[in-house]
């Protein structure tokens, strides 16, 4: 069943270890409730994993247990999700008494348009409970949640975790703040008399401009960012201290948020349990987290299905070499990874515009060119070119007109006017003579310095260009004015001309492009612009940007779209 617009749902799989648990327990476990309605858009299949080993499976549909075949351990198959079972007791060999035994492992995913998140969960009877759990916001945005009671040396108490989530999510689903919501949260625990404090780590999810927004109140090192662009784990910033009745009064700001990040294709966010962390917990276990962390690295751009089963078995793996691998964890093993994915991909360039390439001694100027556009190259003196692309905007472009305006470019970029490198001044001077605004005719004028390899341009009625490096994102920036610029196109470098996109200001650089346009940096059109470089050709980088720009946002036209390459 499709959902409406906005309305969109994630896939939710649903699991019972080996047949121990069931339905009336699930809602405290994985925070829904059995029953619960629940709508999809065109899903993406993840490959399932052995949560023993990290192993991929093949499972028969209709399929009850599987066996891993490489280690061999039997799994649950159910409502696509695998569980394990309890391994048993080991001595440790330098112990002074026998490790605690690993509990069975049930993994289960939730995917939707433009997220997948895992989640692997072992419980811990002796632990004390908190609150795991997803929650679905509307416009396909959704949180992550972490709640737990504990005093005041940080050790963890039994008390009442419904009513603050319920709280949490009220507020999360009305006003979207994260910070806001753990407020709402402590203020319905204190109305009730609240002798305890509260641990709360929130990550709201937006998909918009694919950011996430942390906040962080008790769950120290809870968070962590797998950063691609980076090419490390990091964590999101400092976490205040467990909320306390007097927070709700104090002048300091407890419930601010953390910075948002921008999460780029491939980008993951994990967040562990304090079972997992080692908060509060007894001996001389001290956390799970240079595990995790070790892990995290030596797996970057992983799918979280696999990630967190390689992070469970780093960590139990960890507790048998340590003195106090006999001690049980503080709570419930909990581990949850969510990715950041890309849309699916435009099979065409949307629209009737045809790509044209003019070149010059030292640039290509690649164009989506409507039918009734008109571009045309010309020579200067010293060494320079010059393209003038015209795109009438109702009915076609009188080639007179045209011309008209031509030659006032002519006359201020090849007169004797002094003024022969400004192709702002030029621009304006065609439109005085042609008599119309850029409402009528969009305009460009690139000014190709041959000479120095340097590219001027003025651009009316589409957007102003984005510079690209000769390797990627980095480039050498470029000065921009009012109505046009300039920048040093070095070979393999590119100034990519947006056209008809539509963002918020004017963007001169990739990296703040990727936070305005639909989708962030784990768009298609911030992906296809980190590649350019491995595409020489003008005309086809062009196309590729294009047709990302369409898998992003939906486009009937790219006319007026361009990109201009150094290439000697």
């Amino acid at each position: 069943m499709r959902a409406p617009a906005g309305q969109r749902r994630f896939k939710k799989r649903k699991e019972f270890a080996d047949g121990a648990d069931s339905a009336e327990n699930a809602a405290d476990r994985f925070g829904y409730f059995p029953g619960d309605p629940f709508e999809v858009e065109t899903m993406r299949l993840q490959a399932f994993h052995c949560p023993s080993c990290a192993g991929c499976l093949d499972i028969r549909p209709g399929a009850g247990r599987v066996k891993c075949a490489y280690c061999g351990n039997t799994l649950v198959v159910e409502d696509n999700a695998v569980s394990s079972s309890p391994r048993g007791v080991a001595a440790g060999s330098e112990a002074d008494k026998p490790d605690y035994p690993e509990p069975g492992a049930t993994l289960y995913t939730r995917e939707a348009p433009r997220f997948e998140m895992s989640v692997i969960e072992q419980k811990i009877p002796e632990g004390t409970p908190d609150r795991f759990a997803p929650i679905e916001l509307g416009d396909e945005r959704f949180a992550l949640v972490y709640l737990r009671h504990v005093d005041a040396k940080v050790a963890a108490v039994a008390y009442d975790l419904d009513a603050p989530f319920e709280s949490l999510k009220a507020s999360l689903e009305s006003d979207g703040d994260p910070g806001l919501a753990a407020n709402c949260a402590l203020e319905d625990l204190c109305r009730r008399g609240y002798p305890h404090r509260l641990e709360v780590a929130v990550c709201m999810f937006e998909p918009k401009h694919m950011t996430m927004t942390p906040y962080n109140a008790g769950c120290r090192d809870a968070v962590w960012w797998v950063s691609n662009e980076e090419g490390r784990c990091c964590t999101t910033g400092s976490a205040h201290d467990p909320l306390e009745r007097k927070f709700l009064r104090e002048s300091r700001d407890h419930f601010e948020n953390g910075r948002p990040v921008h999460l780029a294709a491939g980008d993951l966010f994990v967040m562990v349990s304090a079972g997992f962390a080692g908060r509060g917990g007894r001996g001389m276990w001290p956390t799970g987290l240079g595990t995790l962390t070790e892990t995290l690295n030596e797996h970057l751009g992983e799918e979280p299905l696999r990630v967190v089963t390689l992070v469970k078995n780093a960590f139990w793996e960890a507790r048998s070499r340590h003195r106090d691998g006999g001690e049980h964890p503080c709570g419930d093993v909990k581990i949850a990874a969510v990715r950041a994915i890309l849309p699916p991909e435009a099979d065409a360039i949307p629209g009737d515009g045809k790509i044209e390439v003019l070149k010059s001694r030292k640039f290509e100027v690649g164009m989506i060119k409507g039918p009734r556009d008109i571009a045309k190259l010309f020579t200067l003196h010293s060494d320079r070119q010059l393209v003038i692309w015209m795109s009438p905007q109702g009915g076609a472009l009188d080639p007179a007109a045209f011309d008209r305006g031509a030659q006032a470019i002519l006359e201020v970029l090849d007169g004797q006017t002094g003024d022969n490198d400004n192709p702002r001044c030029a621009g304006r001077a065609a439109y005085e003579a042609m008599k119309v605004g850029p409402s009528q005719v969009k305009m460009a004028v690139i000014q190709l310095l041959d000479c120095y390899g340097r590219v001027k341009y003025y651009r009316a009625g589409w957007k102003q260009p984005v510079a690209l490096g000769p390797r990627g994102l980095k480039s050498d920036g470029q000065q921009q004015f009012d109505e046009g610029g300039e920048a040093t196109v070095n070979p393999g470098a590119r100034l990519f001309f947006p056209g008809p996109l539509e963002y918020e200001g004017e963007q001169h650089l990739a990296e703040y492009f990727g936070q305005v346009w639909s989708g962030g940096k784990a768009s298609r059109l911030y992906e296809a612009m980190r590649e350019h470089w491995k595409t020489k050709k003008t005309e086809v980088a062009l196309a590729k940007l294009a047709k990302a720009a369409a898998a992003d946002a939906r486009l009937s036209n790219v006319v007026g779209m361009g990109l201009v390459t150094g290439v000697g």
